[in-house]
Order: structure tokens, then sequence, then C-alpha cells
């Protein structure tokens, strides 16, 4: 880590953050925007948001992290959509919040 904070290396050209399901975004942005190593050797190239074709509306609808990964992602990716009743309610209500979020 010291060579890397150094910036005499740069071992990953690529790095992925996975958070958990409710995570806010913005704070785990910000800390790595932030990082004097991490900000010098990496950019953020873009945010994507996994929504649960299942349950995604009923938790968009009751936890505000969900809504906040929803408005600040570039790339929605809607899993277990095999599955899923329907998902024109979920869409419309995506868009709803990546409208505000945009």
């Amino acid at each position: 880590m010291d060579r890397m904070q150094t910036g005499k290396i740069r071992p990953f050209s690529r790095v992925v953050i996975e958070t958990t399901g409710l995570a806010d975004p913005v704070p785990v942005m910000q800390s790595v925007i932030g990082h004097p190593a991490l900000g010098q050797s990496y950019r953020l190239e873009g945010l994507v948001t996994v929504v649960d074709a299942v349950n995604g509306l009923s938790t968009l609808e009751v936890h505000e992290e969900a809504r906040r990964q929803v408005a600040v992602a570039d790339t929605l990716v809607l899993s277990k959509t095999a599955i899923a009743a329907g998902t024109g309610a979920l869409l419309a209500h995506l868009l709803q919040i990546d409208d505000l979020g945009h």
C-alpha cells in the first residue's frame, strides 16, 4: 500500500466497490474521491445500481437509501425480471426518481 500511496505503482486498472443493498452511495463515492492516494490514482467512472424487480417497488417506497441509489446511478440493472409479476409500476417509479435526480 505504501508504494501505491506514493504513486510509484498502480496495481489495478479498475476497482469495483460493492456496497450493501441499502448503502447510501454518496458518502461512499466521496470517500473514494476524497482519499489522497485513491483520488490521484483512480477516477469515478460510473455508478451501477441493481434493482430487484420482485421487491424493488416496496423497497423504494420504504427506504430513502434505495431512492438515492437510483437517483445517482449512471446505469440501472433490473434483476429477477423472469419471476416478477410485472415491471410497469416499478419502471414508472424508477423513471420518476431518475427525473428528479438528474
